[in-house]
């Protein structure tokens, strides 16, 4: 009876560290996605600045 209690609990541990571990890869590959569509359309990305920022604060565009 000890070792049916035993293996219960253990298989409880395990599938719980499997549901964390399957959910921190699942938010690693979303962050992933979401910077590499950051990355490759700038105008998106500058939106998500403007969006942030205050309206009074803006970056110069185009000035060197």
């Amino acid at each position: 009876m000890l070792l049916v209690i035993c293996i219960f609990y253990l298989v409880k541990c395990l599938l719980r560290s499997l549901v964390h571990f399957l959910t921190g890869l699942l938010v690693l590959l979303l962050s992933f996605k979401i910077l590499y569509i950051l990355n490759n359309t700038p105008l998106l990305g500058m939106s998500f600045c403007n969006y942030f920022l205050s309206s009074s604060f803006k970056f110069p565009m185009g000035e060197a």
